[in-house]
């Protein structure tokens, strides 16, 4: 009896020594008990422009053993006075579909990290995390570093050991610059998507670029703006100007320029066959590359460029993510439409309710999954008889009827009076 009292005494001992030496805060660390040990988890944020697919990607993160704290000291590590160094990996996949407006977050919990782990004896066991930085284009990776301390404590039982303890603290940011040494709760979350987290977090950035591809392949188009002229009297020569305004996504803090190419039929190809044929008209050209003559768009700022029927304004390579507006201006007896496809939902059409009015697509998100404005202008223009334009077929129709009718009567006339 005396012997069970000693070994509760020693216990709670143990408990208040420890709670003295983890942060005051419950928040701040994770707490086990015997039977139930105390856990840490990563936690991976990926952020991406809407409209990006989230990449097929495995994070991995290094969990290195640095030594045994004693006092204000460390004991290194030597390979065997603690558990190695090891890694650990989540995995992202398109599937993962995130959520956020203009932003899009994806975020992914790892198991517990030391789940598994051996432990030579009770002690408080220093370790760091970190990300190893990968290859993948267009993917930011993370330089933040923690401090993690593993409190393993003495079981119940002779030889039995149990987590007792988690605390971290935070040493680097994600761009590598120095932490403040603040206290975070390795504690794992729920792991779902509006759910709760380890504050362990490591976050990436993705954004991603498409292209550069042919202008002449639809294929390739990640933008296309078209036109298209209507109406009996249409002018299908004419050039109708469109503003046409690119602003990055988030990710990107530096203006991109981009080639926009404007396409047509080809007169001596088949359906579908088309040629680079940018000109001055349509903007301000620069020298042809392989494809041909372009014009330079660049963020931020408002490029004109016109088109007549037929013609279409494409772009190959841009960061999806990057948002666009157009805006037809007004143009006199025309009455303009606009369907829009932004990443691949189909808008309704923007029509105006009258002809001399500018017509625009607002404000849409370019993604991976197809965009496109295809303007329409219809020739609203009526004959001085009040008739509309369209009704002119009708009448010609009508009217070559009553002039055969005429022939007819003033022939069979003639014929009667010759029979006389």
């Amino acid at each position: 009896m005396k012997k069970a009292k000693l070994f509760t005494a020693l216990a709670l001992t143990l408990i208040l020594a420890f709670s003295c030496m983890i942060p005051a805060s419950a928040e701040n660390y994770s707490v086990g008990t015997e039977g139930s040990d105390a856990e840490a988890a990563i936690t991976k944020v990926l952020t991406m422009p809407e409209g990006t697919e989230t990449p097929t990607e495995t994070f991995t993160f290094n969990i290195t053993a640095i030594g045994i704290v004693e006092g204000e000291g460390v004991i290194a590590a030597n390979g065997t006075n603690m558990p190695a160094s090891f890694t650990k990996t989540i995995d992202f996949i398109p599937a993962d579909a995130g959520s956020g407006t203009g932003t899009k977050t994806v975020k992914k919990q790892s198991g517990n990290i030391f789940d598994s782990i051996v432990w030579p004896h009770a002690g408080l066991f220093k370790y760091t995390v970190t990300e190893v930085a990968g290859t993948t284009t267009d993917l930011n990776y993370s330089q933040a570093e923690y401090e993690v301390i593993v409190y393993v404590a003495n079981g119940s039982t002779p030889g039995s050991l149990y987590v007792a303890g988690i605390a971290a603290t935070f040493e680097f940011d994600d761009d590598g610059e120095e932490g403040d040494g603040e206290k975070v709760d390795p504690t794992p979350g729920d792991g779902l998507v509006d759910g709760t987290f380890s504050d362990l977090v490591f976050t990436n950035t993705f954004a991603k670029k498409g292209g550069p591809g042919d202008p002449t392949d639809p294929e390739d188009w990640i933008l296309s703006i078209s036109k298209t002229t209507t109406g009996l009297f249409a002018d299908m020569t004419r050039y109708f100007p469109i503003e046409v305004t690119l602003t990055n996504p988030s990710a990107i803090t530096t203006a991109q320029t981009y080639k926009a190419y404007v396409v047509e039929q080809d007169p001596a190809g088949e359906p579908g066959d088309l040629i680079v044929v940018t000109s001055a008209s349509n903007g301000a050209v620069q020298p042809a590359d392989t494809y041909g003559a372009f014009i330079n768009v660049t963020t931020g700022t408002l490029s004109t460029i016109s088109l007549k029927n037929g013609q279409t304004l494409v772009f190959t390579e841009m960061y999806f993510g990057t948002t666009y507006v157009a805006n037809e201006l007004a143009a006199a007896d025309y009455k303009a439409k606009v369907d829009v496809v932004a990443n691949g939902v189909v808008i309704a059409p923007i029509e105006n309710s009258a002809k001399n009015q500018a017509c625009s697509t607002a404000s849409r998100i370019i993604g991976e999954n197809g965009n496109s404005a295809a303007f329409t202008n219809d020739h609203q223009t009526t004959s001085p008889t009040g008739l509309t334009m369209n009704d002119m077929p009708f009448v010609a129709m009508i009217v070559a009827a009553l002039g055969a009718l005429v022939i007819f009567i003033v022939v069979k006339t003639r014929k009667r009076e010759k029979a006389k």
